[in-house]
This record gives structure tokens, sequence and C-alpha cells, in this order.
């Protein structure tokens, strides 16, 4: 069993069933409610404004699992093309899509890399969907979730050639008042499955506060989830704080 940032619940499909909890819907086709969907969910993000920075640092203290009181400085390209992330115990990882890969890189068979690199993923997360790599779909299951009616859709990223993203899928939940994200359902990456079963995560998100116009989510909270039966057991919780976006010198990436 995978154990620490995503340990969770174990969902077994139901090999009876034949209908899947995603139904494919290319953004790029002309789809008005699903594209409606992503510029509704940027919209209240602010993610025009994002994209015009350059690059974004927060610092993160995350208590889940086995990895309790992990504290560490990200900063990353608002692209999310380069990350660098520096732990209070002296260890820094950096990534370059430029450069290498995942896979190249091991993160993905590197469980303390891939661990500390989700982070990055989780907060880029509502601010990068529009693109030629992501895949809108529709989502079967319920639109409820801890007794909230969402919009909802399903999301998946393809994998450039020789690049593989943390994530093979997400359900999306988004609210219908503020637009603003508020779970973000995951499996891990077929890499990572030591089981037959596929082990769904939910993170949510609150506490948004306005960071130079735009809402960024500083408090994150990992249930275990399933598409039929939603949450489950809590399983941790991550805070953001000293959220700023900045420049940086050439090379700072290496």
């Amino acid at each position: 069993m995978i154990s620490g940032l995503f340990t969770g619940c174990e969902y077994q499909p139901n090999p009876s069933d034949n209908k899947p909890f995603m139904d494919l819907d290319a953004f790029s086709k002309p789809q008005p409610v699903v594209g409606l969907f992503v510029l509704n969910l940027e919209k209240a993000h602010n993610a025009s404004e994002y994209r015009k920075r350059e690059n974004v640092r927060f610092e993160i203290t995350g208590n889940i699992g086995n990895v309790q009181n992990y504290q560490a400085t990200i900063t990353m390209s608002t692209t999310a093309h380069d990350v660098k992330i520096e732990s209070d115990d002296g260890k820094h990882f950096v990534y370059q899509e430029s450069r290498s890969s995942l896979m190249e890189d091991s993160i993905i068979h590197n469980f303390e890399q891939l661990r500390s690199f989700a982070w990055a993923h989780f907060f880029s997360l509502p601010k990068r969907l529009r693109n030629h790599d992501v895949r809108v779909e529709k989502f079967n299951g319920s639109n409820r979730l801890n007794g909230e009616s969402f919009r909802v859709r399903g999301i998946r990223l393809v994998p450039k050639p020789g690049f593989d993203d943390l994530f093979e899928w997400y359900v999306v939940y988004a609210d219908r008042k503020s637009g603003l994200l508020r779970y973000a359902a995951y499996a891990l990456p077929e890499q990572m499955q030591h089981t037959e079963e596929v082990i769904s995560h939910a993170v949510e998100y609150s506490d948004y506060r306005d960071v130079d116009g735009i809402p960024i989510a500083h408090k994150w909270t990992f249930w275990e989830w399933s598409p039929d039966n939603g949450l489950g057991s809590k399983l941790g919780n991550a805070t953001l704080e000293n959220v700023s976006f900045l420049p940086v010198d050439n090379g700072y990436y290496k």
C-alpha cells in the first residue's frame, strides 16, 4: 500500500457496471456547456491575470498520513513548466519541463520527490485547464458532495510525448455561487498502482484569500473519495502562507 501523501481509499470499479463515470469530450470541439465550465472556472480564479505573472512563491505546511509537519517553500512559473521546492530539512528539488521529463528524473519512482511536486500540481490546477493537453469530460456521478450541490466535470490530462503528469484525471467540483474550485478528486498514476484497485482521493480547497486580485485557497483538506460514495474519511490537511508573485533570476530553476 502506498503511504504518506497518497494514503487513502481504494476504489474498485464494479466489473458489471459498463457505464464509465466520465465520458470523453474534447475541449477543442464545439461543446458550449463543457467549454463554459472551464471559462467560468478560469474567470472565478482570475486566471488571465495569473498568467500575466511570471512566477509565484508560497510556503506550505502539510500533515497527511505519515507526512507530518512537512514544511517547504515552493517557487514555480505560472505555466508550471518550472518548479523549485526547498524544504526546511535542507533538501531541494527542481523540475524544468524544457530539460527533462518526470519519468527521466525518476520522480514517479522516487516517492519523496513525487510527494513534493504534488503540492505544485494542486496549487496550479484551477489555472491550467485551458490548453491542448487537457480534455474536459462529462461526469456521470452525483453532483452532490458533503451535502452540497456543485457544477462538476471530469478533467483528463493528456501527457505530451516524453512527459507525464502526476495524475491521470481529476473530477472537479466548482462552487455554484462563487465559481471557485471547491474539490478536486484524483487517482494516482498507473506507474504507482501497486494493486488492481484504483486509489482515489480528493483535495478540498478553502480559506480563499485575495493575492494581488487573484483568489488563492490557503487551506487544503484531503479526503478519501469514490465516484459512487463521494467523500470518505479525512486524510490530512495543508496550509499555505506568504503567497506572492515575483520575478526570479536567470538560472534560478537549476
